[in-house]
């Protein structure tokens, strides 16, 4: 998938535009869907800078998939530097989040130290449950020593107050 990628890297001028180009050139070639989904997801992530804050990593995780994040970083470093330094970028972005992972720090929903029905118990109703752990796991994507539950609680109260959803 990355060989594809890299073969419609830049045929659009934005990534919207390339991937979509690309979904269109997929298609014409008859390959699977899957396929298409995972080069479309690579070139939509190929403005990655180097190098790139925790949280910003963890974003770009949960956006582009784990499985792909070596794909995306190697279209992103290998169009921006040589290929020996895009290697270097490459296998130190990799070790970041590696690090990351050991120091369990919240990455995806199921991280928060919070569910949903925690929210639930505390008056917390419908849509307004999923909007909210998406903004706590922001949160703790910046502060991950505030992955704690009654942190967490706290700030999503003072959030309320505020009239931030």
């Amino acid at each position: 998938n990355l060989r594809l990628a890299a073969l419609l890297y830049k045929t659009g001028e934005l990534p919207a535009q390339c991937a979509a180009l690309a979904e269109k050139t997929l298609k014409y070639l008859k390959l699977d869907n899957h396929t298409i989904c995972d080069v479309m997801t690579i070139l939509m992530h190929q403005t990655v800078s180097f190098p790139i804050a925790d949280a910003s990593l963890k974003r770009l995780v949960r956006s582009a998939t784990e499985p792909l994040l070596e794909s995306v970083l190697w279209l992103s470093a290998v169009n921006s530097y040589d290929g020996q330094q895009a290697q270097q970028w490459v296998k130190d972005t990799i070790r970041q989040y590696q690090n990351i992972k050991q120091r369990r720090e919240a990455v995806f929903l199921q991280d928060l130290a919070i569910s949903g029905e925690e929210l639930k118990n505390v008056g917390i109703t419908g849509k307004e449950i999923g909007e909210m752990l998406r903004v706590l796991l922001d949160w703790v994507s910046e502060y991950p020593n505030d992955n704690q539950k009654e942190l967490l609680l706290e700030r999503m109260k003072s959030m309320r107050k505020e009239g931030v959803k």
